[in-house]
């Protein structure tokens, strides 16, 4: 081990880092690193570009023949490399003020910033580097650096100490092999994902299949009920299910499974499915049996029922998002728009909240009337949004009845969205986006959000 001063240029970032999935070069572990934490890598960049690198926050580095790979501050390094122009990422989103501040900077900056001190390992000192980046971050030490999540924390155990990460290689293979995700769901949930969620439940998803977790596991994508199995892990990657959900008998009809069974199994990987055939044994009323490896059977209280919250609560609009799962192609937009839209706090940020909706409306509308040859285009010029949206209503109601539940939820969400003198309405929304006086609070639209949802709802299944 010995400390000295090496060029930028010279450093390989690793593409192996525990954070995200193995990386085909520096530029796609970059934008992993971006995609995981944006404010936190830009921060950085933006501190790197005012005060230049701190010669005490020395660089891990493993020397490895004549590469010097980073095992600790890639993202120092990465930003570094970016603004010393070393690394080209196309498409890069980066924010204005970094942009602006790239252009101002000036040689003797550049001079100054060039090299950095390392603290280099020999590889045959390979296990003594990763004992000091553990400490780092396996053990949630801060330090300035950014704490590893259960990703990465079971990736660490799995490729480092050789411990066994089902549901680590389940979300891997799945994040390759799924047939319902965007490309940026499979960018975000490569770095964070409810690990903990998914390995509570996969015991039982084992179950069902009739054979163990490690079987699941390795014959995946080819399984049964395969949609099932992946709408799950979407709805686990975007928070829709989450213990309280996995922990009740109700979840698995709604991915395709039987009921659960109404007593607990002697073992769960004989063969019988938890979601066919009662045992003939009892069940404790009050709870619904948890599956562990090895036949370990635990009870699990039902616990008490989500109480209800009122429509002009935004508790009430949060929980109807968590619930949305748009379906369907050209959907990637909206699906993002979802994830910022799930963060706001309605009192907070009334104005964000309707511009989202508005854009989220948009894009459902586009992709739908693709989806169904729609018009989108009269004269050469587009479509108004409301005129759209009314050919919309007419087609997903010619296909319902005239007693289907969602007729006429469906046609007063219309109204609400055609009428200009509504909160709610496109006229509205659009003087929400345009006029410099035009505002609203949040007092009104929760309710009204619960008029509209069913027709946004209903171009996304």
């Amino acid at each position: 081990m010995e400390t000295k001063q090496i060029s930028i240029r010279n450093l390989t970032l690793d593409r192996t880092n525990y954070r995200t999935v193995p990386q085909r070069d520096e530029a796609a572990a970059v934008h992993a690193m971006i995609a995981l934490k944006p404010e936190y890598f830009w921060g950085l960049a933006e501190s790197l570009l005012a005060d230049g690198f701190l010669p005490t926050e020395s660089i891990i580095v493993l020397k490895d023949g004549k590469d010097y790979i980073v095992k600790e501050g890639n993202r120092r390094i990465g930003a570094l490399k970016i603004i010393h122009g070393f690394l080209q990422i196309k498409g890069l989103d980066i924010p204005e003020e970094i942009k602006t501040k790239l252009c101002s900077i000036d040689a003797e900056w550049k001079q100054k910033n060039a090299f950095v001190p390392c603290t280099v390992f020999e590889k045959s000192e390979a296990d003594l580097a990763d004992r000091i980046v553990d400490l780092v971050h396996g053990k949630s030490e801060k330090a300035a650096r950014l704490d590893w999540n259960s990703v990465a924390r079971a990736r660490h155990n799995r490729d480092r100490n050789n411990r066994v990460e089902l549901g680590l290689d389940l979300l891997e293979k799945y994040l390759k092999k799924g047939r319902n995700l965007t490309p940026q769901q499979k960018e975000a949930w490569a770095s964070d994902y409810s690990l903990t969620i998914l390995n509570d439940v996969l015991p039982r998803l084992a179950t069902a299949a009739g054979m163990p977790a490690n079987k699941l596991v390795e014959k995946y994508p080819d399984v049964e009920n395969r949609n099932g199995l992946e709408n799950l892990l979407r709805d686990i990657g975007m928070a829709v299910l989450k213990f309280q959900n996995i922990r009740s008998a109700e979840f698995g009809p709604t991915y395709g499974f039987k009921p659960a069974p109404q007593a607990p199994l002697a073992n769960p990987i004989s063969g019988t499915s938890i979601l066919g055939n009662s045992p003939s044994t009892t069940q404790t009323p009050g709870t619904v049996p948890s599956y562990m490896p090895g036949g370990i059977q635990k009870p699990i209280s039902a616990g008490p029922k989500t109480a209800a919250a009122p429509l002009n609560e935004p508790k009430s609009v949060s929980r109807k998002l968590r619930t949305f799962a748009p379906k369907g192609k050209t959907r990637d937009k909206l699906v993002s728009l979802l994830v910022e839209i799930k963060k706001l706090k309605i009192r907070d940020h009334p104005l964000s909240f309707c511009f989202l909706l508005r854009a989220m409306f948009e894009v459902s509308a586009k992709a739908y009337a693709t989806d169904h040859n729609i018009s989108l285009v009269d004269k050469g010029k587009d479509r108004r949004l409301a005129d759209v949206l009314k050919d919309i209503g007419k087609h997903l109601t010619n296909n319902f009845d005239a007693q289907h539940s969602l007729t006429k939820p469906v046609q007063a969400a219309l109204m609400e969205l055609a009428a200009k003198n509504e909160l709610l309405s496109i006229t509205s929304l659009n003087f929400l986006v345009h006029s410099p006086t035009f505002s609203l609070d949040e007092r009104h639209i929760c309710t009204r959000f619960h008029n509209v949802y069913p027709l946004l709802q209903e171009m996304n299944r």
